[in-house]
């Protein structure tokens, strides 16, 4: 019940990191010139999921987009935290590539949810060195509001996603939680056919 919870409160998470992914390129960029890249990435968006092509090929558009601006491998140590040394280097790779798998569709899934939403931001601002926050909220027609906030760091030269905070819920920590959950239950073997 719990797991089946926090898959669905993540496909909102998404929204927000969904949106901002394009204007990563965008590391010393103002605030104003962060919205409207958003803005346009947001029609980017809409743009590929209204075409007549097949949704395997809107979905292949979309997820090369997403692959490259969620630093997968990152979010990859840091979930599985304090059990990342019990993986040997296969199971690392293994690991690494069913998690890649299972975000870059978690986040495909989620963006049903953009058609009848708007994405406000309200600030953005840097947390510290080379990491910084986008913070806004997610607006329905009926005008309820879902506060966000996007972490996002420079690796390599670029701006990435490393956290999505949606109503106080890090998806890095929910994630992390349930894998460890899934590690004390299964085993690392359990966890691997989970991921799969």
């Amino acid at each position: 019940m719990k797991i089946l919870y926090l898959r669905k409160q993540m496909h909102v998470m998404m929204l927000p990191t969904v949106v901002l992914i394009c204007c990563l390129f965008f590391i010393n960029a103002s605030a104003n010139e962060v919205a409207q890249t958003v803005e346009s990435t947001v029609a980017a968006i809409k743009e590929i999921l209204a075409k007549k092509n097949s949704e395997e090929a809107k979905k292949s558009e979309v997820l090369s987009i997403i692959d490259k601006q969620v630093d997968i491998k990152w979010l990859s140590g840091f979930i599985l935290g304090k059990n990342n040394s019990q993986l040997n280097s296969e199971q690392h790779k293994q690991f690494i590539h069913g998690y890649k798998n299972f975000a870059l569709n978690l986040y495909y899934s989620s963006l049903g949810y953009i058609s009848d939403k708007e994405l406000k931001i309200t600030s953005t601002s840097e947390r510290s060195n080379n990491r910084f926050s986008v913070i806004g909220f997610v607006l329905s027609k009926d005008g309820s509001k879902v506060p966000f906030e996007v972490r996002l760091h420079k690796a390599d030269g670029m701006l990435l996603i490393y956290d999505v905070i949606t109503s106080g819920i890090s998806l890095a920590l929910s994630q992390r939680n349930e894998v460890d959950s899934v590690i004390k239950n299964k085993g690392i073997d359990g966890l691997l056919d989970t991921i799969k």
